[in-house]
């Protein structure tokens, strides 16, 4: 991930050098006006400066074809496969963000899909569904840029996400880790 953000401003660099090395090449080609004759050998200096600027837009389009595109399309390909679980994780946020308000105890129930269940039912669920969705995540994991695995590792790793959720106590923990780690995770999956 981090060479394709790099890759992606280079892009605008070259963009302008490219665009003056094509000005240079129709200027010496087409233009009549010249070095002025102060300097010597201006017909070399024109022809190395005219010679610098082909390479330059050879390795332009050599850099363009083998390395931006298909680092472009990989890109557009990974984001495909990773938006249902990153959308699912974030739409998900909500609905954990719901429980920050609610005094909890043992007999809280929570509305799922219409019904009334139990807050620990409730956690247990939404907990099996994160992994789930994280795992699907990572069956890619080789084709991932590596802050993207790097923040699904530490979430995968991570003390409140590790095993079920059932201390009612650590809710708020529980809530403010997802809140961060799902913030982050999507920064990175904007970046792709």
């Amino acid at each position: 991930m981090i060479a394709k953000i790099k890759y992606n401003c280079k892009m605008k660099k070259i963009d302008n050098i490219l665009i003056l090395s094509i000005f240079i090449i129709f200027w010496i080609d087409y233009i009549p006006y010249k070095f002025p004759s102060i300097i010597d050998n201006s017909d070399k200096l024109e022809m190395t400066i005219y010679n610098l600027s082909l390479a330059y837009i050879a390795g332009y389009m050599f850099y363009y074809i083998n390395v931006y595109l298909p680092e472009h399309k990989k890109s557009r390909v990974l984001k495909r496969i990773l938006n249902n679980d990153i959308v699912f994780i974030l739409n998900r946020k909500s609905e954990i963000n719901r429980l920050k308000c609610v005094v909890i105890d043992e007999n809280v129930e929570v509305v799922m899909n219409g019904k009334y269940i139990p807050i620990r039912v409730f956690l247990n669920k939404f907990h099996v569904s994160f992994h789930r969705n994280l795992d699907s995540i990572l069956i890619v994991r080789e084709r991932l840029p590596v802050e993207l695995l790097r923040i699904i590792l530490i979430i995968k790793k991570h003390p409140h996400f590790i095993s079920k959720f059932t201390n009612l106590k650590e809710l708020d923990k529980y809530i403010e880790s997802y809140n961060t780690h799902v913030n982050k995770l999507n920064e990175e999956f904007l970046k792709l």
